[in-house]
């Protein structure tokens, strides 16, 4: 469904690059179908417990698996982290990803719980540095949010219009 909503490029660059991307945005989505899963397993009163940095923590470690696995990142920043997550040489991509992997959480009267998350193209070749996430929103290639509930819904934009689904 995602590749569906990619429109191809002709030459093996921005093929590669879009095929990264849409790797990416895969990731993304088996990322959030997964925190989903959890936030409705363990329901609204988890998350109004005395203790709900559990489930931040694993919704957090959930998408920064997923984004590592996909090998299209460079840098990970994560509103759940002190520091950013710089990707080794051997697993780097090209793309820098900002998220906050489990929205709502600390709202108790709001029962909307999502995520939202942010991806920008590396600046330059080489090791991760700040800036590439440090970018005016203008150079983002794609943005979206998620809503969990009883059915999980993402959308997201990759600069045409709003793309929306539901995830099993």
């Amino acid at each position: 469904l995602l590749e569906d909503n990619v429109q191809y490029s002709e030459t093996k660059n921005e093929r590669d690059s879009l095929h990264d991307l849409v790797a990416l945005l895969a990731s993304i989505t088996l990322a959030i179908k997964q925190v989903g899963a959890m936030v409705r397993r363990m329901g609204l009163p988890f998350a109004e417990s005395n203790n709900p940095e559990e489930l931040n923590k694993l919704a957090n470690e959930t998408w920064i698996t997923c984004l590592l696995f996909s090998r299209t990142c460079c840098m990970l920043v994560s509103e759940d982290l002190e520091e950013p997550v710089a990707i080794e040489d051997e697993m780097q991509g090209q793309y820098a990803v900002v998220f906050d992997p489990l929205t709502g959480l600390a709202d108790p009267p709001c029962e909307d719980r999502g995520a939202i998350f942010g991806i920008f193209r590396q600046l330059t070749r080489g090791p991760p540095r700040m800036d590439d996430v440090i970018q005016p929103g203008k150079q983002l290639i794609a943005a979206g949010y998620a809503l969990y509930g009883a059915a999980t819904t993402l959308m997201f934009s990759i600069g045409d219009g709003l793309h929306g689904f539901t995830l099993e």
